[in-house]
């Protein structure tokens, strides 16, 4: 998440070229739209951590121990 906030970032400056503009603002549809993806696939994965948990009788793993899971399984 943090390497696609920095790529916004740095693209999102202030363009006076019109071509380039049009590039620029391409380049950041498709960063945002790979961060909803990244969102979603992290709640979706936070969402089978927790019921898996709960499957093998371990009750409710909580927040940290979720989050902590879910980035384990995405890096």
């Amino acid at each position: 998440m943090e390497l696609l906030d920095k790529a916004h970032n740095d693209i999102a400056r202030e363009e006076d070229d019109p071509p380039v503009r049009g590039l620029r603002d391409r380049a950041l549809h498709h960063i945002d739209e790979a961060h909803r993806i990244v969102d979603h696939l992290i709640v979706q994965a936070a969402s089978h951590w927790k019921l898996l948990f709960s499957e093998w009788g371990h009750g409710d793993p909580g927040p940290s121990m979720v989050a902590e899971r879910v980035l384990a399984m995405i890096v």
